[in-house]
C-alpha cells in the first residue's frame, strides 16, 4: 500500500508524463491504440485490485505512447497509421516491456534483432 508522500508522487509523475505526451504525440489514433492495449491488458491479466489496476492502466498507456515513438525512429515504417499498432502492443505487453527493461533482456534480444537484418 503506498503511503501518502508516495501516492502525491505517482500522481505528479503521472500527470506530467500525460502532459508531455500529449504534447510529443498529436496522433489521436496512438491515444485511443495505447488505451485499449491498456484496458485489454488489465482486465485479462492476473487478477488486481483497483488502485492496481488504474495504476497499471496509466503505466500501459504511457509505454505504449513513448515506444511507439521510440520503436518509429528506429525501425522505419513504409505507412505512418504502422505506429498505431505499435502503440497497441506495447501499451498490451508493457509489463514485459518494462520488466525486460529492467533486467536488461530486452537490450540483448533488440541488439541481436539489429544485427539480424545488417
Amino acid at each position: 500500500m503506498l503511503d501518502t508522500l508516495s501516492a502525491w508522487v505517482a500522481a505528479v509523475w503521472t500527470a506530467l508524463t500525460f502532459f508531455v505526451a500529449a504534447n510529443i504525440e498529436p496522433m489521436p489514433g496512438i491515444w485511443v491504440a495505447a488505451v485499449s492495449g491498456a484496458m485489454l491488458s488489465a482486465f485479462t491479466g492476473p487478477d488486481k485490485g483497483l488502485t492496481r489496476m488504474i495504476t497499471h492502466i496509466f503505466l500501459a498507456i504511457c509505454v505504449g505512447v513513448f515506444a511507439s515513438q521510440i520503436l518509429a525512429e528506429l525501425i522505419i515504417l513504409k505507412a505512418p497509421q504502422a505506429r498505431v499498432a505499435e502503440a497497441f502492443f506495447c501499451s498490451l505487453f508493457s509489463e514485459k516491456i518494462v520488466t525486460g527493461i529492467h533486467n536488461g533482456t530486452i537490450l540483448d534480444k533488440l541488439l541481436t534483432a539489429w544485427r539480424g537484418t545488417k
